[in-house]
């Protein structure tokens, strides 16, 4: 029961490699980030009910563990995610996460702007779309979201993905 408006959220590349360097690449300009945001759950029902409103989410960079580079990671149900910019991460615009501890379920997703995520992050990333709905197989995705008037263009690799089982099913 949040509310989180009206805020400027950015995470590109500042960090040095850590001691000893991880194995995945940072950003492009040599150092690491991380996501911007997640609303996370972990099934004892603390991360549901947030509006999550009128935001500005860019830059998301690569985090040292691969875990990350989203603008947005929704791991809880039963959000509103409405007027927000998701911008420039390094993976993608919007993760509704389905895996352990989260369930990005039954989230209202409306009047929001995705683009131009992933761009500028060679390829070392698959997953680079302006929303990716997620999974725990190839035939289990995130459930009962409702996704209206959202403007998304300009993504790496697309605007929508349906990503489980170790592979990328387009939308």
């Amino acid at each position: 029961y949040n509310v989180i408006r009206n805020n400027v959220f950015h995470n590109e590349g500042s960090m040095t490699a850590p001691n000893p360097p991880c194995p995945n690449d940072p950003d492009s300009n040599g150092l690491y980030g991380n996501r911007n945001v997640q609303l996370y759950d972990g099934y004892n029902s603390d991360g549901v009910f947030n509006l999550f409103e009128g935001n500005r989410l860019g830059h998301a960079g690569r985090s040292p563990d691969d875990d990350g580079a989203y603008n947005l990671s929704l791991t809880s149900p039963k959000n509103i995610v409405r007027y927000n910019s998701f911008f420039n991460a390094a993976h993608g615009g919007i993760y509704f996460k389905l895996g352990y501890l989260s369930y990005g379920n039954s989230n209202r997703v409306y009047n929001n702007t995705v683009y131009y995520n992933g761009q500028n992050e060679g390829d070392g990333y698959i997953t680079r779309y302006g929303m990716i709905f997620g999974a725990s197989s190839p035939t289990s995705f995130t459930k009962g979201n409702v996704i209206k008037n959202n403007i998304v263009y300009d993504n790496y690799s697309g605007d929508f993905v349906g990503r489980g089982g170790g592979s990328c099913l387009p939308c």
